[in-house]
């Protein structure tokens, strides 16, 4: 599997990301593992831990180092998420202590709104910390890969020959002239960013970057009623 065309992002770069961490015995931590259900790679699974036993970095560009680090208060996974279809793959985090933001490094995302269409073939930003091979180690150093978005039809049709659903709460994005892009193993939940807007929740794919099969993300246009309601509660 080639490597896939990454970039790291600068100090200043606009990440629109935390790191998710689980504080293990003797405060030592660990990034989440990733779980691949029904052959689908790069998901993770926040169940089987109290929300105090996750922490979140937010302001650095490092997975491990640097930035500000809060404690969860609480994790809502979405009540219809389907393990077999990883339809409505999408979850709202709440920190103990509000977050405070830092004009330098620490502002909140724009998301998209319930009418925020992005057209077939598209550009956007994958954002994440995972691998940059296929079974490579996940990088240290925050990355992202300019991909454009696959008519959703496309990808419906490709993904049948693996019979795997691709519904219509997914969003996918990839680099068909070629491959050699997209999102890998431990980029799951990070960002789809179109026009400095987060469109997608990054979800799962067929391996690292192939040309036949897209990176598919949670299309966050479909939750906007959701989110606003558990995010305030």
């Amino acid at each position: 599997m080639p490597t896939l065309a990454q970039i790291p992002m600068t100090a200043t770069g606009e990440g629109y990301l935390i790191k998710v961490l689980l504080a293990q015995k003797l405060g030592v931590r660990r990034s989440l593992r990733p779980r691949t259900p029904s052959g689908r790679e790069y998901e993770f699974d926040l169940r089987g831990h109290v929300s105090s036993s996750w922490r979140v970095r937010v302001g650095s560009n490092l997975a491990n180092d640097g930035g500000n680090v809060y404690v969860l208060r609480a994790i809502v996974l979405h009540q219809q998420y389907d393990a077999l279809t990883a339809d409505n793959d999408i979850a709202v985090l709440r920190t103990e202590n509000l977050i405070s933001y830092e004009s330098d490094r620490i502002a909140p995302a724009s998301i998209s709104g319930a009418g925020y269409n992005v057209a077939d073939n598209q550009p956007v930003w994958a954002v994440g910390w995972g691998a940059v091979s296929s079974g490579g180690p996940s990088s240290e150093q925050l990355q992202h890969v300019h991909l454009r978005i696959v008519d959703l039809s496309l990808c419906q049709l490709r993904y049948s020959e693996l019979g795997m659903r691709v519904t219509d709460n997914m969003l996918c994005s990839g680099w068909l002239e070629g491959g050699g892009r997209g999102i890998c193993d431990q980029d799951a939940g990070g960002p789809l960013v179109h026009n400095r807007v987060v469109v997608g929740v990054l979800s799962w794919s067929q391996l690292c970057g192939l040309a036949r099969y897209p990176s598919v993300s949670t299309r966050i246009s479909n939750y906007i009623a959701w989110i606003r309601s558990v995010a305030t509660g």
